[in-house]
Parts: structure tokens; C-alpha cells; sequence
């Protein structure tokens, strides 16, 4: 049976072996994108078993890495590259749920911003 309609689909495309595109964390109940993509050619079998030591390392930075949120990405911006104002004429650039970039324009803010 052929699903109607996707919710949730990434492509993943390395010219690797080894990718880690997402970690699930089944107990916080959240996905985390890593998408990395490891150069190494493994001598032995590619899998989490033979990879483990590697593997856990990647998991404990990835899993506990701070990540500036949407608010502290802008305001980052902002210190560097101009200075805030709260007179819309005034402004070069809108951070806003209504005007110019808004929080769902993930591919602006991704090739922009960060």
C-alpha cells in the first residue's frame, strides 16, 4: 500500500559509507539533525558494533552541543553587522513572524545566517 501523503522525508545523498544524517532520542522524544558524513573507508564491517567507540563520541558532541535558538541567531546578527532599532522605517532588515524573515524561512536563515 502506497501512503497517500508524506509528513516527514529527508534524502540523504554522501559519497560516503558512513553517514549519520539524524539521532533519534527516543527518551527526550526529539530528532536531532547531525547530517555529517565521515571519509573514513572502515576496514572491517560498517556498522555501529565495529564503530562504537567513534560512533559514541559523535553522539555525546552532537546530542550535548549548544545551539545558539532563533533569538540569539538574530541578535548575534545584529551585533555584528548593524544595530537594532525599534522604528520599522528606520530598520534594513525585519526579524518577524509577519515582515520579511520569518522563523519558517529555514532555507533563508540557514544560507544567510548561519
Amino acid at each position: 500500500m502506497t501512503p497517500m501523503t508524506v509528513e516527514n522525508k529527508f534524502d540523504l545523498t554522501a559519497n560516503t559509507r558512513i553517514a549519520i544524517p539524524i539521532i533519534i532520542d527516543l527518551e527526550e522524544r526529539k530528532v536531532i539533525w547531525t547530517d555529517l558524513s565521515l571519509n573514513e573507508n572502515p576496514s572491517t564491517s560498517n556498522n555501529v558494533y565495529n564503530n562504537l567507540s567513534s560512533v559514541t563520541i559523535i553522539n555525546k558532541s552532537m546530542t550535548t552541543l549548544n545551539k545558539p535558538n532563533l533569538f540569539d541567531l538574530f541578535k548575534l546578527h545584529i551585533a555584528a553587522r548593524g544595530e537594532r532599532t525599534f522604528d520599522i522605517k528606520e530598520a534594513s532588515m525585519i526579524f518577524a513572524t509577519k515582515n520579511s524573515v520569518k522563523p519558517f524561512d529555514i532555507d533563508t536563515i540557514i544560507s544567510e545566517y548561519l
